[in-house]
């Protein structure tokens, strides 16, 4: 909702109100890992973090390894359309894309990105969206 207000309302108040928004998520997220971490029926596994072997994965890419590259499939594949689609979509849609990379670097803390490929499922419908939306402008 940040990203959409950008340009219709001062710039201090919304960076103020996303730094409170964010601190008071990281606040949630340190009591719920504190008051989880210490009962022993909670894996700990939940709590990993999975940066490091996230990113030597990605590296992976450009050697060639097969697994690696199905995250180039990531959303379908509709991400490779959005360059050609960014310049016709229109405003609202392109400023949800702030959204990709803010998710993208929180899943390569918590997801496992060996393992796990349908952690960007959620982004699904922004891409779609802005994809969408710059069809619909050049149809119009």
């Amino acid at each position: 909702m940040i990203v959409l207000e950008l340009g219709k309302r001062k710039l201090l108040p919304l960076m103020a109100h996303g730094i409170i928004l964010l601190a008071v998520a990281f606040l949630i997220r340190w009591g719920m890992i504190r008051y989880l971490s210490a009962s022993p029926e909670t894996s700990t596994a939940m709590f990993e973090n999975h940066f490091r072997t996230n990113v030597s994965f990605l590296f992976t890419i450009f050697r060639g390894n097969l697994q690696a590259l199905r995250m180039l499939m990531t959303f379908g594949g509709l991400w490779i359309f959005l360059p050609f689609c960014f310049s016709k979509a229109t405003s609202e849609s392109r400023k949800l894309l702030v959204l990709l990379p803010v998710f993208f670097m929180g899943m390569l803390v918590v997801g496992n990105m060996n393992d796990e490929a349908r952690i960007f499922s959620e982004m699904i419908p922004v891409v779609t969206s802005v994809i969408a939306s710059a069809f619909l402008q050049k149809a119009a």
